[in-house]
């Protein structure tokens, strides 16, 4: 059976990526945190997260950089 992880933990460190629109690194994202985290529990929550698709991971090792997935309808592009 899967592992369940808080909800509230998800939410906290996708909002955390959101407020970086450009992507950020794994330390960046923990400094933005509102709760604490350890950083091999943010790893897993930022994994999830990627496989969720709700954030998108650029670059490997620790040139890793995480943002979140901008969808065409929450965009304002006009033609």
């Amino acid at each position: 059976m899967p592992k369940r992880f808080p909800q509230n933990e998800l939410d906290v460190v996708q909002q955390a990526v959101g407020g970086f629109p450009e992507g950020a690194g794994i330390e960046e994202i923990s400094r933005a945190l509102a709760i604490r985290l350890p950083r091999r529990t943010l790893q897993r929550r930022l994994a999830l997260l990627v496989e969720q698709k709700q954030i998108i991971i650029e670059g490997r090792a620790r040139a890793s950089r995480y943002r979140i997935v901008i969808s065409p309808s929450t965009c304002n592009l006009i033609i």
